[in-house]
């Protein structure tokens, strides 16, 4: 038997805060001094509301932005088949304005005004078929944007899944409580 004085120390210490701000609303009813805490024991909570909103809101822009790639995937796929379609149409007015023109130019049939009427309907063509083209071309450069976003989007609804999870706090290892500076609606 040894008598003896000193002082004890506790091997682990740890000082534990909350890693986001808000207002406390829970508090551990036995979270006081020289009370004893079991790992993972709840400690406190902080209003969760805030962080639930920009979790909310972080998935619905990427549900959003998912929709916008499935639209946009379709709709390239739906242009590209329509501009075929639209340059064929294209080579069918020229076609016809050629006809049209030789037959006033060497065999005198028809009139001017009907070549006129050609070649509005061949420009026509050939400006749908232009415009279908240049909006295709730049399809995948809105659905390379997109991803994009998304990938931002994603990175924001994992950060704000990340802070609506650090709304409770709890106790890392098993221990006894030292000090409590604390007060709920703090």
């Amino acid at each position: 038997w040894i008598t003896s004085h000193g002082e004890i120390k506790a091997l682990n210490q740890l000082t534990i805060s909350p890693q986001v701000s808000g207002e406390i609303v829970h508090i551990h009813p036995g979270l006081e001094v020289g009370a004893l805490v079991k790992a993972q024991d709840f400690l406190l909570r902080i209003d969760p509301q805030t962080y639930q909103a920009a979790y909310d809101e972080a998935r619905a822009t990427v549900m959003r932005l998912k929709a916008i790639i499935k639209r946009l995937g379709i709709e390239q796929s739906c242009d590209q088949r329509r501009l075929k379609i639209l340059k064929r149409n294209k080579a069918l007015a020229l076609t016809e304005l050629e006809r049209s023109r030789r037959l006033l130019k060497f065999h005198k049939v028809g009139n001017q005004s009907a070549v006129d009427r050609k070649e509005q309907d061949y420009n026509s063509a050939a400006d749908m078929a232009d415009q279908l083209a240049a909006k295709v071309e730049m399809l995948p450069i809105r659905i390379r944007e997109a991803s994009s976003n998304l990938a931002a989007a994603q990175a924001q609804l994992n950060l704000a899944g990340i802070h609506l999870k650090r709304c409770t706090l709890q106790a890392p290892f098993s221990g006894r409580v030292k000090a409590v500076f604390v007060e709920q609606y703090q």
